[in-house]
């Protein structure tokens, strides 16, 4: 009989507890993939309802370790790690990580193992990578990076390409299980001192008896009054002391470094971005400098919890002398060195990288549907590809999105482009085709149909021709309430399970990239239909490529990664990366504009009337102009990033000769892990000509009630879309009449973030917001009927969004 089914008779039939060496043996095979999902989830239910033992989970995490890829850093007696079990909920920052940053600047050599978001909206992998660092290294790498410069991340993902066999049991439970307590025990680096948090504290003591059993000279294992798994700025934390061989416990305070108590509040939320931003702020130096508020709150905690490991690894006699050197690691700049040198050694690393590496340089992971998945990746001159990508565009299928602003906490530099990808997908109404543009693509084509078949909420799947797929999606069978708009059947129902049929949770950059137009909306908002929609209008056109452009912050080290795909014997290995190519060709349009003179005016007055009554609060018209246009699009791309450089700026050929060209400052909505956020703009003032001029202009516009009721207006519409999905009390106003500086105009931004509601993915965070009301108006279901009867022409993609859903 298998391992597992004995563990499961010994706690199902027997109602016992197993042994270690039944724990062993079980979670090998778990982590071979020998267990059915059945009885992974068996087992993982089963273990959680009984009391744990330290043995019990020392085997299980020697069981999970002993199929990880080795990480060969030398005297791992005086290695540290500072990390936590996950799961508070709190969404703090990401001090662990922090803090072994500077550790490495003390001397203390730091290998952190991490993952993306487990308790918060922002994992220590997200975190490095908005700093600039490439997360992706295998153990060799790693281990080379401690020696030069005294830190290193293991990428969970990469060091245990065995946990995709269990993968989708812990999604199918939807509770915690043993496997999140296992994160800080199985460490391949295998450190010799560890300060371990963890969420709750009738695990402090099981912790600290297991490292007792382990043989652990020293270890200290941390809980908040709060609930953090980490040392808290703002109140007392419960500490075990494993030292010599006997475990104390006590609580500790901020006072017990010499530090001030902060709001814990100050440490909450923020994206990966603006997380990155302000530790930047924090490690650029100088000690006559003086933190406030958040940033002085966010020192201390990083403070706090390297102070605690610099006691582990006997740097300091107490936590208050630990404190003391921890500072000065941070003021001297000492720690903003060691993070510019990780980012450089990490960047240089030009071997293809992934979940699961092979002896050929890529790597590999399975998705949902099936489907085996080969990546490689090789560093290129991004300045260079970039420009010849723009090129390739003019008659290529592709995209080419880019963020070429940087603002601290919110925008960063990055470049994503690909031409010649092998599938795309359109839709118009409830159906869509999924269309093979290569031999590449047909060979997708198989897992996909055979996925689609098997669900019951997709209506047919045939395929008029052998490269192409036509899908119905079935129409709905009872009412939807209006926090449940996003789920109802639509044309996002066939784009989720394209997601789901290839997911697997391996890869941050495959997935879906495309176009979404404007009236997608009235799939969720019914609408008295008035204009005539084109026969060629499309509703959506996204497209799943097989060779990426990366660029990041130094675009002289972008990354080319590229996929091979494989499902039921047939391949993609060996196949040309090639598609139509169809050249620009320029026209004249019919007429210059949709409204005649005079028209618009009209137009606005009308929509004044429908305020007076109370009908509308605002309405955003719109009218299209048409100019001939005999240059080629990417020439239009390249002025618009001469002349107006925005934040955000896209180049799309979408094929049938339709182009989308454009620029914009506003983030529609971005989602990671549970955590949404959104940036609704409205507040605008030309740019003067001097600092002096410009400094008048912001006081004029922040002094402006107009401008300042207009924003309110627009963040409650969006607060609102977001209530609909987040948790209640989660939706957050975290920055409030922002001023952005661009190359022309200088504008208000508010910034607000919530957190998704069980039951609700980043899908339904997309959904429940279309779309802005800062091109629809307020209320937005009235502002887009008004918008209906009134303009006149049909908006296509004007009012919609580009971007990315990743699988």
């Amino acid at each position: 009989m298998a391992a597992v089914k004995e563990a499961l008779k010994a706690m199902v039939v027997d109602h016992r507890s197993i042994t270690p060496e039944e724990a062993a043996a079980a979670m090998k095979d778990l982590m071979s993939g020998a267990s059915t999902p059945a009885q992974t989830g068996s087992f993982l239910s089963s273990l959680q309802t009984r009391p744990l033992d330290p043995t019990i989970l020392r085997s299980c995490a020697e069981g999970m370790v002993s199929f990880a890829q080795d990480c060969p850093v030398p005297d791992k007696e005086t290695l540290v790690d500072i990390v936590g079990t996950g799961g508070d909920g709190l969404d703090t920052f990401n001090v662990s990580t922090a803090a072994g940053i500077v550790l490495a600047a003390c001397g203390v050599r730091c290998a952190k193992h991490g993952n993306r978001s487990a308790s918060g909206a922002v994992g220590s992998a997200d975190f490095l990578e908005a700093l600039g660092c490439r997360i992706m290294l295998n153990g060799e790498q790693v281990a080379e990076a401690v020696a030069k410069c005294g830190f290193g991340f293991l990428f969970a993902q990469v060091f245990h390409p065995s946990m995709k066999n269990v993968a989708a049991a812990r999604k199918e439970l939807g509770v915690r299980t043993v496997f999140n307590l296992l994160g800080p025990l199985t460490n391949p680096a295998k450190p010799g001192l560890q300060v371990i948090g963890v969420g709750k504290k009738e695990i402090g003591r099981l912790f600290a008896e297991l490292f007792k059993i382990k043989g652990a000279k020293i270890a200290m294992i941390v809980h908040s009054s709060e609930g953090l798994d980490e040392i808290s700025p703002a109140a007392p934390t419960h500490v075990w002391l494993l030292k010599d061989g006997e475990i104390t416990e006590k609580e500790i305070s901020p006072a017990d470094f010499g530090l001030p108590a902060h709001d814990l509040a100050l440490i909450q939320g923020g994206t990966a971005g603006e997380r990155a931003g302000m530790f930047r702020e924090i490690i650029a130096g100088g000690k006559k400098r003086k933190l406030e508020g958040a940033h002085a709150a966010v020192t201390d905690y990083i403070v706090a919890n390297a102070a605690a490991a610099l006691f582990v690894a006997g740097k300091a006699p107490d936590l208050k002398a630990a404190a003391v050197i921890a500072r000065e690691a941070i003021d001297s700049g000492a720690a903003k060195k060691v993070l510019d040198a990780y980012v450089e050694i990490t960047n240089s690393v030009a071997q293809p990288l992934a979940a699961s590496m092979t002896s050929g340089g890529t790597s590999s992971f399975s998705t949902a549907g099936g489907v085996a998945v080969m990546r490689s990746e090789t560093v290129v001159d991004g300045t260079a590809e970039v420009e010849k990508l723009v090129d390739e565009l003019d008659q290529k299928k592709g995209l080419l999105m880019m963020s070429t602003f940087e603002y601290p906490g919110r925008y960063t530099l990055w470049k994503v482009g690909f031409v010649d990808p092998p599938i795309q997908f359109i839709s118009r109404g409830l159906v869509g085709k999924v269309k093979a543009l290569n031999a590449r693509g047909k060979v997708l084509l198989a897992p996909i149909r055979a996925w689609m078949e098997a669900k019951a909420v997709i209506k047919s799947v045939t395929a008029p021709a052998d490269d192409t797929l036509e899908i119905t999606v079935a129409k709905a069978d009872r009412k939807f309430t209006e926090e449940e708009r996003s789920q109802q059947p639509s044309i996002f129902t066939l784009v989720r399970e394209l997601i789901a049929c290839f997911s697997a949770n391996a890869d941050p950059d495959l997935g879906l990239y495309g176009a979404f137009g404007y009236d997608l909306t009235f799939q969720f908002e019914p609408c008295r239909m008035r204009l005539q929609r084109a026969d060629d209008q499309r509703d959506l056109v996204l497209f799943l490529p097989d060779a990426l452009l990366l660029v990041g912050h130094d675009s002289k080290t972008a990354r080319k990664v590229t996929y091979d795909f494989s499902y039921s014997g047939a391949s993609t290995q060996g196949l040309p990366r090639t598609g139509a190519a169809v050249p620009f060709k320029g026209n004249t349009p019919p007429s210059p504009r949709d409204h005649e003179p005079g028209e618009y005016a009209t137009l606005v007055e009308k929509a004044k009337e429908e305020f007076k009554c109370g009908n509308l609060f605002e309405a955003v018209c719109s009218q299209t102009f048409y100019e001939p246009c005999n240059a080629p699009p990417s020439e239009i791309h390249r002025r618009i990033r001469q002349r107006n450089p925005s934040p955000y700026s896209f180049f799309i050929n979408l094929g049938d000769e339709e182009y989308l060209v454009g620029a914009s400052p506003e983030m529609y909505v971005r989602s990671q892990g549970n955590n949404v956020e959104t940036c609704p703009i409205s507040g605008t003032i030309a740019r003067g000509k001097t600092p002096i001029e410009d400094a008048q202009n912001i006081k004029e516009l922040l002094n402006s009630l107009k401008e300042e009721s207009e924003l309110t207006m627009c963040t409650d519409v969006d607060r609102n879309d977001k209530s609909r999905i987040c948790e209640p009390g989660s939706v957050k106003v975290l920055g409030r009449r922002q001023i952005e500086m661009y190359s022309r105009l200088i504008h208000t931004v508010d910034h607000v973030q919530g957190t998704l509601r069980q039951g609700f993915d980043a899908l339904d965070a997309f959904l429940a917001h279309t779309w802005a009301v800062t091109v629809t108006g307020a209320p937005k279901a009235w502002a887009m009927q008004f918008l209906e009867d009134n303009e006149r022409t049909p908006r296509r993609w004007y009012g919609g969004g580009i971007g990315q859903l990743g699988f």
